[in-house]
């Protein structure tokens, strides 16, 4: 999309958070060549030096649209009496984070740029299952349990609504035209999807199982020596 050029001074009012903006905006607009210096620059009514001036290049304008991503990942107000209601606290953070921003976490994945964020959501969530009291490959288990299953729903997710957009589908679960005996499951199956409230279900579900410990461990913990107790004479 062509935008006119503003006849503004080149750098007159522009800021770093300006560009950032811009550019948030052409890539929920355009998908990835939204992330050019030349669009941000044209978007902005600007020479493609001042982009350069401001953010330095394409790379360096993808890490500072990654630091916003990462900053809209709350960590500092997760709430919750207990580590399953703090993990699902963090696990809804998460999805929402990466559908808000699903473009630039895409792109920054397939460009190996994101460690920041996943570093962010892997020690967020380790710490709450260890105040579960898991250890261990217990922990990793757990760990990589809840981080797959947040991916994979936001992918399906994520998918099913591309579909939905290039099949000009109504709203529902795709299914209802499929016969069903049940008339009353007929109904819901046709149902519009409720993502967050199906989501949120979900964890609850995982992280019943999630946060337990294996048999196994619990075999070694039993077995584990301890003092011995004194013999009475």
């Amino acid at each position: 999309m062509s935008r006119k050029r503003s006849s503004s001074p080149v750098a007159k009012g522009m800021t770093r958070d300006r560009i950032l903006d811009a550019a948030s905006r052409l890539i929920g607009e355009l998908g990835e060549s939204g992330l050019s210096m030349r669009n941000v620059a044209t978007e902005l009514g600007v020479a493609t030096t001042t982009i350069y001036w401001h953010v330095g290049n394409r790379e360096a304008l993808l890490d500072a649209l990654i630091e916003r991503v990462v900053a809209t990942f709350d960590l500092d107000d997760i709430r919750g009496n207990t580590p399953h209601e703090r993990l699902k606290v963090i696990c809804v953070s998460l999805r929402r984070s990466i559908l808000d921003n699903a473009v630039i976490v895409e792109l920054a994945t397939r460009e190996n740029r994101f460690a920041k964020f996943w570093v962010a959501a892997r020690d967020a969530c380790l710490r709450e299952i260890r105040s579960a009291g898991l250890q261990g490959a217990d922990a990793v288990r757990a760990l990589q349990t809840i981080l797959i299953h947040v991916i994979g729903f936001v992918r399906v997710e994520r998918s099913f609504a591309i579909w939905k957009q290039e099949h000009h589908a109504t709203e529902g679960t795709g299914v209802a035209g499929l016969p069903v005996a049940d008339d009353e499951l007929a109904v819901h199956m046709a149902a519009p999807v409720d993502a967050d409230a199906l989501f949120e279900f979900s964890v609850e579900i995982l992280l019943a199982g999630a946060l337990q410990p294996t048999a196994a461990t619990t075999t070694r913990a039993r077995k584990a020596p301890g003092r011995s107790r004194p013999r009475l004479s």
